[in-house]
């Protein structure tokens, strides 16, 4: 599935080794939490950035408590795991990777430091964009018509707010301030319901593959539980954009 023009946006790539090296001591240096996963998530494993080694040429990553060493190794072996993917949460950006399995020492997990590295800058919460050929959508009450709703197809998707799409004729009918109610949209089978407050509409240029007008909203009602859920959703959307862009 190709992704979205939004999606590349959001992911630079970083080009000058230098700059991709002083990303990955920052994350050593800070014992950054990272995410790790295979190409068909086999395996998905939360740890932290422990140190760059071997004249900066391989990276460690702690071992989380109570994993079996001997299972990994043996599901690394049957299933020939070498190439894995990287988050790393920094200050200032998520950095994605992809990097070649070496082994488990003492240290923990070892890796070959990447060839290739993205960031995205970091936001209160992580967004996804939506990819080209697949459709969510979201319904509200219409500020026009009472008891009736309207639905909009969702450019990106945060747990604290989302953008849709509507025709340069609609956009009127969301003003900054303007509050949507009953919001509801479906992720993963779950039907999550809250109000949500227009922030900003922007309309897309006009060689963009998506034509219209762009509202971006801010959640106001949404419960915790909720939030986690987009939130948790956001991120497996990701992993999966991720490995198949590296």
């Amino acid at each position: 599935m190709a992704a979205n023009e939004g999606a590349n946006r959001d992911f630079v790539p970083v080009d000058v080794p230098a700059e991709a090296l002083a990303l990955l001591l920052q994350g050593a240096k800070h014992a950054a939490a990272s995410t790790l996963w295979t190409q068909n998530q086999e395996r998905l494993i939360k740890s932290h950035f422990s140190a760059l080694t071997d004249n900066q040429k391989t990276m460690t990553f702690w071992l989380p408590t109570g994993t079996n060493v001997d299972e990994l190794l043996v599901e690394v072996r049957l299933k020939n795991l070498k190439d894995w993917f990287f988050s790393v949460s920094l200050p200032a950006a998520n950095i994605f990777f992809k990097a070649r399995w070496l082994g488990v020492d003492s240290a923990g997990m070892r890796f070959a430091v990447p060839e290739k590295l993205f960031k995205v800058q970091r936001r209160k919460d992580f967004r996804f964009s939506i990819p080209d050929g697949y459709v969510l959508k979201i319904e509200f009450a219409d500020p026009l018509i009472p008891d009736a709703r309207i639905g909009f197809k969702v450019l990106d998707l945060s747990g604290g707010g989302l953008s849709f799409l509507v025709r340069p004729d609609e956009a009127p009918l969301f003003p900054p301030g303007a509050v949507l109610k009953e919001l509801s949209l479906k992720v993963k089978g779950r039907e999550v319901r809250c109000s949500a407050e227009v922030r900003h509409l922007r309309e897309l240029p006009l060689d963009s593959r998506t034509k219209g007008v762009k509202v971006g909203v801010q959640f106001s009602t949404l419960s915790a539980a909720d939030t986690q859920a987009i939130a948790t959703y956001v991120f497996d959307e990701t992993r999966k954009f991720v490995s198949k862009m590296l």
